[in-house]
Order: structure tokens, then C-alpha cells, then sequence
């Protein structure tokens, strides 16, 4: 039907438009924000029709067949039905996390991108403790669709914000997010730059209505389980506490006796703010007085056998090792020669066959994480006379 009168209204601003249908009876209205809109179509000889609860979301082209039927404007016709979710009108692949996802869904680091696990073929390979609001790379670690981690794009209210490393510089805390949309494969030209996916995040804007929140998240370490090499070391959980709070509020722009913004101007705020600490534990082992003085006789291993030392000097199997140091032949079934369980600790080392060896205090030096140790052992011991061990320390 031609020249019949479509009017399109946002249920929260009472923004309006209107259009005329073409000789096919097509219309069409672009660059809408997205929200829940009302639609109406009226001509003269029919009866006047509507549709409320009108979904546009994120980067969505929204398809919907009028039927107006005979009967005076004055009556009406009230549409219920709901819009189809498969969207026929584009090949654009993705699918929209809304606000309800976003704001009921566990969210460890409270972002909103990592909210995109929900999408289809999106596989998130960051640490998942590194996603607050200040971890650019730590979130940015996902894939999508195959794509390249770290390969994505980010844009806020269409404004690209993807850095020259494809991190999103700002992640927006989830009260003031209204919706993210995670678009993979055949998407749109105008998306450009990436060879992975799309975030296309849509901030919250206010309404006519005043809405607000404030919120208090809070994580204690009595609360948490310690991990699994911790417990199987014996050691306990180390103290690593979290709190988050922050508020949300918007609506529309007033000032008593000056200026009443509603059905046009409105405003949204958001805070949020979080203490966190972050601690870890390990266990080393530290040589004993024994082992410091060269007795390692005493020196058991986690299975309570004696550990063998080693020395490094020495190859296994005959292969060479690097510029200044022994090359030796593997004559001990498939290890290196150990060396004894207790050094000699006079001036003098003593010719011994098994290899007596002792370091002298000279010789040190220190360039940078590199550190020289000389040391000297008689003729008959498995060593040279004087060799080089490098050691990073």
C-alpha cells in the first residue's frame, strides 16, 4: 500500500519519526538507536495499526510485515505477536549478550567482554584473574570464530577503541553497558580493520524514567579454595581479599524552574571502584648448614632416597659440550659421574680417584645475571685442572 503513514516511537524517550510507505508499500528508517520502539501505520480507509515491544538491538536490521485491514482510523489494531528472532534481512553473523545477561550472569573481573563466552565460537585463553577494568591485554586475549586472538575489534557506541595491538583501550563497567554484541564472519564492510570479530558495545542511555543502581561485591579469602598445589604441599591459602562497589544513575535532564529535558534531553552516570589484592605462594628449598659447608651425605629428595649430585661438568652418552668444558664418556649405565658425598675442605685437595674438588674464593666475578666461579682440582680427579662453570644467579 503506498502513501500509508508509519510512525516509529522509542517506549523510553518518546522520540519519534515518521515516514511514507513506497509504491511497494516499503519503508524504512536507518541509523536508529537501539532500544524498544513502538510502531504504528495509519491510511485513510483502514483501521490504524500497532505493534509495541519492537526490539532493535546492536548492529540489527529488524524486518516486519504490516497488515492494515478495512474499517474506519479511529479504530485500531493492536499487534502482540513478536519479531522473529532469525534476522533474514543480512548475513551478518553474531549475536547480542543483552543488559539481563550482563547484569545477572557471574562476572569474575565484572567485564563486559567476558561476557562473550555466551556467543557461539568464542573461546576467551586469558588468565582469568587478569580481567578488571584496567586488564587491556589479560581480556583481550579471546578468539572468535577461529580468528586470531588478540585479533579483534572493540567499538563503544561506534566509536572504535581498539589500539594499535588490538586491545580495547577502555573496558566500561558493566552498569553503564547496555548491551554488547559479538559479531563473527560476514559481517558488514563497514566493521573493517580485523581479522577476527567484533565487539560492538552499546552504553546505556537514560529515559524519561529515573533507574539507578548501587551495588557491593565483596570476596573474602575465608571464602575462596586454595589451589590444588598448595594443598598438596601442605601450604595454606595465602590472603587475597576483593571489594567492589559502585552506582549507576540516569534520566532525564531537570532543573527546577530553569529547564525540563524530558522527551529531550537525558544523561547517564556511572562509578565503580574495587580493592583488590593479589598474593601467591611457593615453596623453595634452601641448602642446609651441611650443604653449605659440601656435605650433601644427608640430602634426600621428596621420596626420602638420597639425591644425587651431579656434575655438570660432565656429558652424558660422549657428546660434546659448549667451548670450556669437558668432554667425557658415558661409562656409568646412562649417568654422569657423581660427585663425592663430601668435599675437602682443608688448603689443599687431596689427589683422590673419585674426584676430590674444591672452589677458592678467588675468581669471582659479576657482569650483569652472569657470575664466574673458578675451580682448581689435582691430577687424578675427574675435573680438569681448571675450568669455568657458568651459573645464572
Amino acid at each position: 500500500m503506498a502513501s500509508a503513514k508509519v510512525s516509529l516511537i522509542n517506549q523510553g524517550t518518546n522520540e519519534q519519526r515518521s515516514a511514507l510507505t513506497e509504491s511497494a508499500g516499503e519503508f524504512v528508517f536507518s541509523e536508529l538507536i537501539p532500544g524498544t520502539y513502538t510502531l504504528t501505520a495509519e491510511a485513510p480507509g483502514f483501521k490504524k495499526f500497532e505493534q509495541k515491544g519492537v526490539i532493535v538491538g546492536t548492529q540489527q536490521q529488524v524486518s516486519l510485515d504490516l497488515k492494515l485491514q478495512i474499517g474506519q482510523v479511529t479504530e485500531s489494531i493492536e499487534v502482540t505477536e513478536m519479531v522473529s528472532l532469525v534476522e533474514a534481512s543480512n548475513a551478518s553473523q553474531g549475536q547480542v549478550i543483552d543488559n539481563q545477561k550482563l547484569t545477572d550472569l557471574p562476572n569474575l573481573g565484572r567485564n563486559p567482554f567476558m561476557m562473550s563466552k555466551l556467543a557461539q565460537n568464542v573461546v576467551p585463553v586469558g588468565n582469568p584473574a587478569y580481567n578488571r577494568m584496567e586488564d587491556q591485554s589479560g581480556s583481550s586475549q579471546i578468539s572468535i570464530a577461529g580468528g586470531p586472538v588478540r585479533g579483534n575489534n572493540y567499538l563503544v557506541d561506534g566509536v572504535p577503541i581498539t589500539d594499535a595491538t588490538n586491545r580495547a583501550i577502555i573496558i566500561p563497567s558493566l552498569e553503564a553497558v547496555q548491551e554488547v554484541k559479538i559479531q563473527a564472519n560476514t559481517y558488514d564492510a563497514e566493521m573493517a580493520r580485523t581479522g577476527g570479530g567484533m565487539f560492538n558495545t552499546l552504553m546505556k542511555s537514560g529515559t524519561n524514567t529515573y533507574h539507578g543502581s548501587l551495588y557491593g561485591h565483596l570476596r573474602r579469602t575465608s571464602w575462596d579454595a586454595n589451589s590444588f598445589f598448595n594443598n598438596a604441599a601442605g601450604v595454606p591459602i595465602t590472603d587475597q581479599p576483593n571489594t567492589t562497589w559502585g552506582a549507576s544513575f540516569g534520566g532525564a535532564v531537570k532543573i527546577p524552574k530553569l529547564y525540563d529535558g524530558k522527551n529531550k534531553t537525558f544523561f547517564y552516570l556511572a562509578f565503580e571502584h574495587y580493592d583488590d589484592t593479589q598474593s601467591a605462594s611457593s615453596v623453595f628449598a634452601t641448602p642446609t648448614a651441611a650443604e653449605k659447608s659440601g656435605d650433601f651425605s644427608q640430602s634426600l629428595n621428596s621420596n626420602g632416597a638420597l639425591r644425587v649430585i651431579y656434575d655438570p661438568m660432565t656429558v652424558v652418552g660422549g657428546e660434546w659440550r659448549p667451548a670450556g668444558h669437558l668432554r667425557s664418556h658415558d661409562r656409568s649405565g646412562g649417568r654422569p659421574p657423581a660427585l663425592p658425598r663430601q668435599r675437602d675442605s682443608g688448603q689443599q685437595a687431596e689427589s683422590h680417584r673419585s674426584g676430590d674438588c674444591r672452589q677458592l674464593p678467588a675468581g669471582h666475578k659479576h657482569a650483569g645475571l652472569l657470575r664466574r666461579y673458578r675451580f682448581e682440582c689435582p691430577r687424578e680427579a675427574s675435573l680438569p685442572r681448571r675450568a669455568i662453570h657458568r651459573q645464572t644467579g
